[in-house]
């Protein structure tokens, strides 16, 4: 399975909604910690402020199949929390690993000096996804948080988000014109 990643843009919030609603009850449960309805997922859309709400998304012939949405904690932009969406037939591919890499770059290159991540406890896929980027685990009783403490942005770092936002321009310029064709 192809995903093409990339930051939404602000216009494209309504293809974040209605990709937080396709999630089934479990994956809803996973994502807020909580069964939520229809209009708590709007609402939360809603609320959204961009830049401080940045959300990259994973696309699966064009179509958004997972999320990692990164909301700033304090008015001095040194802390952000990470919170992953991926839709029921599109987990265990990869995508949420690489959704929350490239929303570590993003974080970094913005001076972000820390990133949590709550989940559920008996989310494993989360947990495998903390081991795997380094994320510092603190237990509590239903919930685990992750930290990633991102490091000082370089011309690396800087370089390899302006290198996927070049594959994602491409990527998605492709996508349409292969839904034009077919059309």
């Amino acid at each position: 399975m192809t995903m093409a990643y990339r930051k939404l843009l602000p216009g494209e919030f309504p293809e974040y909604e209605a990709h937080l609603l396709r999630l089934d009850g479990a994956d809803r449960t996973a994502r807020f910690h909580a069964g939520v309805h229809d209009g708590s997922i709007r609402a939360h859309v809603q609320r959204l402020i961009w830049p401080a709400g940045r959300v990259i998304g994973g696309f699966a012939d064009g179509v958004l199949r997972g999320a990692a949405e990164l909301q700033l904690l304090d008015a001095t932009g040194a802390r952000a929390e990470l919170a992953v969406s991926v839709e029921r037939g599109h987990q265990g591919h990869g995508c949420g690993t690489e959704l929350v890499r490239r929303t570590l770059t993003v974080a970094r290159n913005r001076g972000i000096r820390q990133v949590i991540m709550l989940h559920l406890a008996d989310n494993h896929r989360m947990s495998a996804i903390a081991r795997r980027l380094r994320g510092t685990t603190l237990l509590g009783h239903s919930e685990v948080e992750i930290g990633f403490a991102p490091a000082p942005p370089d011309p690396v770092s800087f370089l390899e988000e302006l290198s996927d936002e070049g594959i994602a321009v491409i990527t998605t310029g492709l996508d349409l014109w292969r839904r034009l064709l077919a059309a």
